[in-house]
């Protein structure tokens, strides 16, 4: 027995589990009691698991089998599975159990359910739910070679140098664990944003002079001319302030090629040099602050 739960008075559930289980089982045990919780088996049936002497073996399987649904739908939804393979290229198995840290057998269970899903049960609200519920999760990407993290829909191309080398961003990947060997960590490389209108996207700091407090319906700058909305020429695409790339087609924005952002290899060097000797060297004995 891995688990069970039982209603303590005066007090509320109590679930006893089997802590020397590999995390991924104790995940799902422990998942698997709150189905027996949230589907009120403690209190519809008196005699649950741990009276189990008092059920028909037609009943047992039958609430376990509730549970084990419930569980299963709770850790790693089958839809939401579903709709990363629409996004991304089909997941294996092995990618299953990492990102949802699931056992083979639970991710093996997840595969033969979004076999049975057919495209009509995913053009309703459900699905729906699952896009916006968990759109950061979905849509959340890294760029391997500006080490870039940002979140957008079905981007072509990285924002900020781009190239094309995305990689959806979940470090339970095992992809992941290459690039910590690398650098010792996953490198996350922080660029310099720019605050914007929330209505309309529009700059409320010029990327180029610095004006601060500009107002929404400000077509431009006053004082240096810079439009206040970011946007790619070429396919129009309304970007953010700070990005440098269409992330949809991979033209260089507005604003960088009116030169109001920096090349990303240049703010990178800045973020990752140290002083220089001829630094340090200027430095007298009245500014040294010890």
């Amino acid at each position: 027995m891995d688990a069970f739960t039982t209603i303590i008075p005066n007090f509320g559930y109590v679930t006893f589990y089997d802590d020397q289980k590999s995390d991924d089982r104790i995940r799902f045990t422990l998942a698997h009691e709150l189905g027996h919780i949230l589907l009120n088996h403690c209190i519809d049936f008196e005699e649950t698991l741990y009276f189990r002497s008092g059920l028909s073996a037609a009943q047992y399987k039958v609430l376990e089998r509730e549970a084990d649904t419930f569980a299963g739908a709770f850790i790693r939804p089958a839809r939401l599975v579903r709709l990363l393979n629409s996004i991304y290229q089909k997941l294996h198995i092995a990618e299953i159990q990492a990102i949802f840290n699931i056992s083979y057998s639970a991710a093996n269970a997840c595969i033969n359910i979004v076999k049975k899903l057919n495209v009509l049960q995913e053009k309703n609200n459900i699905n729906f739910f699952f896009q916006t519920q968990f759109f950061d999760f979905i849509n959340a990407s890294y760029c391997i070679n500006c080490h870039y993290r940002f979140t957008s829909k079905s981007p072509n191309y990285c924002p900020i140098c781009g190239k094309h080398n995305l990689l959806w961003y979940n470090t339970n990947l095992y992809i992941y664990d290459f690039i910590e060997l690398d650098y010792g960590e996953i490198p996350i490389m922080d660029y310099k944003t720019y605050p914007q209108n929330i209505d309309n996207g529009r700059t409320e700091t010029c990327p180029r002079c610095e004006l601060e407090n500009i107002d929404s319906d400000w077509n431009y700058c006053p004082i240096c001319s810079l439009p206040t909305q970011n946007v790619c020429e070429d396919c129009g695409e309304k970007l953010d302030p700070h990005f440098r790339y269409c992330p949809k087609c991979g033209k260089e924005s507005l604003y960088f090629k009116e030169k109001a952002l920096t090349s990303w290899k240049d703010e990178y060097d800045t973020q990752h040099s140290s002083p220089t000797t001829t630094e340090a060297s200027s430095w007298d004995e009245d500014t040294i602050p010890f």
